[in-house]
């Protein structure tokens, strides 16, 4: 099963990849690992923004040595950090339930995720993220259910840690979680270890070389930040951790709103039995009592996300609760321990059903893309000056050379509007990512005719172009429901 858990995520990953483009982080990506200096790649990233963490580029830049850069590959290496993570966590089941239940617990948790089956196929850090967290996860266990940990475990527990607070920016949260399943394990057994809570902590210092680039990443959002405040509806939302959101939240329509509360309160309902199914086995089985607790820590990252979002900044993206999935597996597996669900026929077709659970994820995803292919038949080998910064970063990965993005620098220096893209696209200028693309306001605004394709997410062409008297303009084309293609002219 294990195996086949594997055949199912690539095929997953490689069928979803089909049909999508890569969207602006992902674009981000593919440029930053073309770097062909890893050493200058390292030091950019840590002047330019740290979004992504060091272990994803030490051992991404050698993937795309070996794999190359194209979309698919790219997105194998996502792929294959969800496969070692999936690995992980049955092989930390195995050692508690029998290996029908630890598959079953490990794929319901990471399959019926919306948020792992889609970052399975994005070029993106989270596939190695959701490793790093099973492997500290799978020593946090491990240190949990033994009374005195020797020191060779309590050094990997130290370096798991540290493996997940490098594994993404907002990982030491997870990190935090899992220890207060810990000490809550222990307060229940009325005891308290020290030692072992400050080498989990310890682990975290691994952090403190990439402080920089963290900095940096928390300079761009200023004034403005990347992530919108959340608000109740988020909360409920990430209360349900998106469980078999693969198979509708894409095809169903947004107006659909009362299909997506029947989705929604399916998956509540999943979350409600599984934790009410380990908290009962928790009270008569103390063996499972550390399962139990670290399981209820981690999916209970979504309120916690949501505070520190109103106390401190906002930090509440999907994405970023990938692994919750993991305290999914957990109270799934303690729920169907020496039930039928594992037994039997019924546990093969549970099996079956698990199984196809990212296969249909991809066959039913409808993802959104730009239309490159018309924007350029339309552009006729003009030069589009892209409003937006995402749709840019789109167009120079499948139109090279057609694309530019226009820097607004005294919006920069004001720190208005889209500052943070501004700022952004300023740190890659400067650490020549995208030197030629990345013309200055005044520039583009001298030409006496250019194209723009205009993105209702940006507001810099109603601000500069459509009331200025120096400028006539008319819509070549709608794209699609979000931009349309502009021809503007400076009146004579």
């Amino acid at each position: 099963m294990p195996a086949l858990g594997v055949v199912s995520l690539i095929v997953s990953c490689v069928l979803w990849s089909l049909k999508r483009q890569m969207w602006g982080d992902e674009a981000f990506s593919w440029a930053e690992l073309g770097d062909p200096s890893l050493r200058h790649l390292l030091h950019a990233v840590v002047r330019m923004d740290g979004a992504e963490m060091p272990l994803y580029y030490l051992i991404g830049w050698p993937w795309a040595r070996l794999f190359g850069r194209s979309d698919l590959s790219l997105r194998l290496f996502s792929c294959a950090g969800m496969c070692g993570a999936l690995l992980v966590t049955i092989a930390a089941l195995r050692r508690r339930v029998g290996a029908r239940t630890a598959f079953l617990g490990a794929g319901f948790g990471l399959f019926a995720s919306l948020l792992v089956v889609e970052e399975n196929c994005e070029a993106r850090n989270y596939g190695l993220y959701l490793l790093l967290a099973a492997l500290a996860l799978a020593l946090v266990l491990k240190v949990a259910e033994t009374v005195r940990p020797n020191a060779r475990t309590l050094v990997l527990l130290a370096v798991t840690q540290g493996g997940i607070a490098l594994g993404h920016p907002l990982g030491m949260i997870y990190g935090s979680l899992m220890l207060a399943g810990i000490i809550a394990a222990d307060v229940w057994q009325r005891r308290l270890r020290a030692r072992v809570y400050l080498c989990c902590m310890a682990g975290w210092l691994a952090l403190i070389p990439w402080v920089p680039a963290l900095q940096a990443l928390m300079a761009i959002g200023r004034p403005h930040g990347w992530n919108p405040m959340p608000g109740v509806a988020d909360l409920l939302i990430g209360c349900s951790l998106w469980l078999f959101g693969g198979l509708y939240w894409q095809i169903v329509p947004h107006s659909a709103i009362l299909v997506l509360l029947v989705c929604w309160l399916v998956a509540m309902l999943c979350i409600v039995l599984l934790v009410a199914a380990g908290i009962r086995r928790m009270r008569r089985d103390a063996m499972r009592r550390p399962m139990v607790l670290i399981g209820l820590a981690l999916v209970a990252a979504p309120p916690v996300f949501v505070v520190i979002s109103h106390l401190v900044t906002p930090i509440f993206v999907p994405r970023y609760l990938v692994p919750s999935a993991l305290g999914v597996a957990l109270l799934a597996a303690v729920a169907v321990e020496g039930t039928r669900l594992a037994r039997g026929r019924t546990g093969v077709v549970l099996s079956c059903a698990v199984l196809l659970l990212p296969i249909g994820a991809a066959l039913l995803a409808r993802p959104p893309r730009l239309d490159v292919t018309r924007v350029e038949w339309i552009a006729a080998g003009q030069t589009v000056v892209c409003d937006s910064e995402k749709d840019f970063v789109v167009m120079t990965r499948y139109s090279p050379g057609s694309a530019r993005y226009p820097m607004d620098l005294h919006a920069l220096a004001l720190g208005r509007g889209s500052s943070p893209d501004q700022r952004l696209m300023e740190n890659y200028r400067r650490e020549g990512f995208y030197p030629g693309d990345l013309p200055g306001l005044q520039q583009v605004l001298a030409e006496q005719q250019f194209l723009v394709l205009d993105n209702t997410e940006s507001d810099w062409f109603q601000h500069e172009i459509e009331n200025n008297p120096q400028f006539r303009w008319k819509t070549l084309a709608q794209v699609d429901s979000q931009r349309r293609l502009i021809a503007v002219k400076r009146a004579q």
